[in-house]
């Protein structure tokens, strides 16, 4: 088949094409109508120290030393808000109702350790006041596993968390993203429709 012909076939099935990418368009409509309302928090946590310690004549390397320390407590954090017993933590510290409780830790968590003692952690949530609540709970969650290196230290210039305002919104995806998902599932799923008629019928077509 030559270049013309292929594309005279489409020429010719330009309704069954436009009848699939308008069901698609359609589908892409319903889906974003009917996914859940859930927003999405942003949080970042910082280690800090509560003093500003002894400087002593080796004042860099304790520096460093200071740099190392911050380094683990902040992969210690990371990792530890996103195993199951950090999440049950948070969740058992911020106040939140049975359901969004459950909506909370059924949904995906993430604790990266982005640099030197800060921590990024996105999660999901069913109104805005519970996300606030529970970035309430991620740092008080951290600031407990925090406390107990405090007990043991014998610097002055102890460990702390600090914490950012939680950027929260909307965590639905938007509707020109569901329609043009949909239009190149269309465009697909049509251009596939045609040659599969084409191909049923023998190879053959009719003016």
């Amino acid at each position: 088949m030559e270049l013309r012909d292929f594309l005279q076939l489409f020429v010719y099935r330009w309704r069954l094409m436009s009848g699939v990418f308008i069901l698609a368009i359609m589908a892409g409509a319903v889906v974003y109508r009917l996914q859940p309302q859930f927003y999405r928090g942003e949080l970042l946590l910082s280690v800090a120290r509560q003093g500003s310690g002894t400087i002593s004549s080796e004042y860099r390397y304790d520096q460093y030393y200071r740099l190392q320390a911050d380094e683990r407590i902040g992969e210690m954090v990371a990792r530890y808000l996103g195993t199951e017993t950090g999440i049950h933590e948070v969740a058992r510290r911020s106040s939140l109702s049975l359901q969004q409780e459950m909506a909370f830790r059924e949904s995906d968590v993430s604790a990266l350790h982005l640099s030197t003692g800060l921590v990024k952690i996105v999660y999901h949530a069913e109104t805005p006041a519970a996300a606030e609540r529970i970035a309430d709970g991620f740092l008080e969650a951290a600031e407990q596993q925090v406390s107990g290196l405090n007990e043991r230290s014998a610097e002055r210039d102890w460990f702390t968390l600090v914490s950012t305002e939680p950027v929260v919104s909307d965590g639905r995806f938007s509707i020109l993203f569901a329609l043009g998902i949909a239009a190149l599932a269309g465009v697909f799923f049509g251009f596939w429709a045609v040659l599969g008629l084409w191909y049923w019928n023998g190879s053959s077509y009719r003016r």
